[in-house]
């Protein structure tokens, strides 16, 4: 008989650990049904036996609004509340006040007009008395208008951390919970078409249901959670764990996107560009391979979750699931499926190269049709084996890694053709500029450190990446840097403009 284990299990994440000061974690012995607290040196080793709590600092109860509470700041009336309003709220990672804490002894000034807010990492106590004002008529006034990504983070900044740390730490009742939760999929619908805030708001309603849904019996996912997230590793991987538990075959989008975003696998970047095209290649080829599906075999290992937070103040949080396997890394599913991956991506390499042809002859004079041209093949199947690093299909088939960095822009007539990109340029934004130029020296970073490397330059990642995207789309050069659990850049282009 299966026995339910508590889900949730949160440590700080070990670049934090030297900042934590008061809420250090110290060894504690735990009684039957409590959690157990480790010390740092522990924590790794025992992370999969034990269930975990952090422990913070204890604030004031009356902190958090319920969705029933109605706290008044400023005569701003916050009608439905999910809110944390008070003069003392620790952050997770650093000794200071939590960024969304309103502090009702600020000062505020209601604008005629909304006042713009354009910070990458928002914070109540770091807004002008008129930033504040516009937040709060937003808050007051239904929550539905539009309004600015930075004021939108700010609110979620709160519904994050009341899910994924105090919640749980206080015991809340599910009643709470679900109101938490109905607030993220409403921001999801009204404003998940903000790239980067549906990507975070999907993330943290995905991580909340696998955190309390039993993978041995939930026969269908909802659609929000998403099971081919590229953005997501902790739940893409419960995802695969719940086929393995289940003995239910993985179909081939599935199996490609697992595929895509393992870091001993991996497509190269203009395979992840034309993506969808190799997917239609792959689906009847593994159909044929695999018929209804690749069985799975459940791995020794309990799954751990990585959650990266929203707000950079809560760092990493880390979920262990003891009865659930982790399946993400048995590697011998992958190895079955490479040489049908590297046939799709021949065939469709020669499909692109057939179409340039044509569209070439039809018109010899027009510019690159850049959508068509050749994708990157490996010279051998066996090269897709290798660390994204340094595995070949990274590279043309058939030139070093010095030629390819070096290799001009193809003409439609096939003649090379260079002329130099415009110079880039973000209204002279150092801190970009040296974060792009950092980021080009390598070919690919795991998520989380792209992330790590932004905020450095105090910058948001998720906009570092729109914003240098749309400037090459609109100077009709491919994308350059492609987001996943690895992110992959195109460091021919990207130096190219620096």
């Amino acid at each position: 008989m299966f026995e339910v284990m508590p889900a949730v299990v949160s440590a700080v994440v070990t670049t934090a650990v030297t900042r934590m000061g008061k809420n250090d974690m110290a060894d504690a012995d735990a009684a039957d049904g409590e959690p157990v607290v480790l010390s740092a040196a522990k924590r790794a080793a025992q992370l999969a036996a034990h269930p975990v709590y952090e422990q913070f600092e204890r604030v004031d109860a009356g902190v958090w609004n319920e969705a029933s509470q109605t706290p008044v700041v400023c005569g701003a009336a916050l009608n439905g509340g999910l809110v944390y309003v008070g003069v003392r709220l620790p952050s997770r990672i650093a000794e200071v006040k939590d960024a969304c804490l309103i502090d009702p002894n600020l000062p505020v000034e209601i604008p005629e007009s909304p006042e713009i807010y354009d910070d990458p990492e928002p914070d109540y106590a770091r807004m002008s008395p008129r930033q504040r004002g516009t937040w709060l008529k937003w808050l007051a006034s239904g929550r539905r208008d539009a309004i600015g990504l930075s004021y939108l983070m700010l609110y979620f900044y709160g519904l994050e951390r009341r899910l994924l740390i105090d919640g749980p730490a206080e015991r809340f009742d599910n009643a709470a919970r679900q109101s938490v939760v109905a607030e993220v999929l409403r921001l999801m619908r009204d404003f998940g078409h903000i790239a980067s805030f549906g990507i975070v708001a999907q993330n943290l309603a995905s991580l909340d249901w696998v955190l309390h849904n039993n993978p041995h019996f939930i026969e269908r996912v909802p659609d929000f959670v998403g099971s081919n997230s590229i953005h997501s590793i902790g739940i893409f991987s419960w995802n695969l764990a719940r086929h393995a538990i289940q003995h239910k075959p993985v179909q081939a989008a599935m199996m490609l996107e697992w595929y895509r975003n393992h870091p001993k696998f991996g497509l190269s970047a203009d395979l992840r560009q034309h993506y969808d095209q190799l997917l239609q290649l792959f689906e009847p080829a593994f159909a044929q391979q695999f018929g209804c599906g690749y069985e799975l075999r459940p791995g020794a290992s309990p799954l751990i979750l990585n959650y990266h937070a929203a707000n950079p103040q809560n760092g990493d949080l880390w979920f262990a699931f003891p009865a659930i396997p982790d399946v993400f890394d048995n590697t011998d599913a992958l190895d079955d499926i490479k040489n049908t991956v590297a046939e799709c991506a021949q065939k469709l390499n020669a499909q692109n190269a057939a179409v340039h042809a044509a569209e070439a002859a039809q018109n010899p004079d027009a510019p690159d049709a850049r959508d068509s041209v050749p994708v990157s093949v490996p010279d051998s199947l066996d090269a897709q084996t290798d660390p994204p690093e340094t595995a070949e299909a990274t590279i043309q088939p058939g030139f070093s890694d010095e030629s390819a960095s070096s290799l001009p822009d193809s003409g439609a007539n096939g003649s090379a053709v260079s002329p130099r990109r415009e110079s880039l340029s973000f209204d002279g934004s150092q801190d970009m500029l040296s974060f792009l130029r950092e980021v080009a020296e390598r070919p690919q970073w795991p998520r989380l450190e792209f992330f790590a490397c932004a905020l450095r330059y105090h910058l948001m990642a998720d906009w570092c990446m729109r914003d240098i995207n749309e400037w090459a789309a609109a100077h009709d050069m491919p994308v350059l840097i492609t987001d996943g659990i690895t992110v992959v850049v195109d460091q021919n282009h990207l130096s190219e403009i620096l």
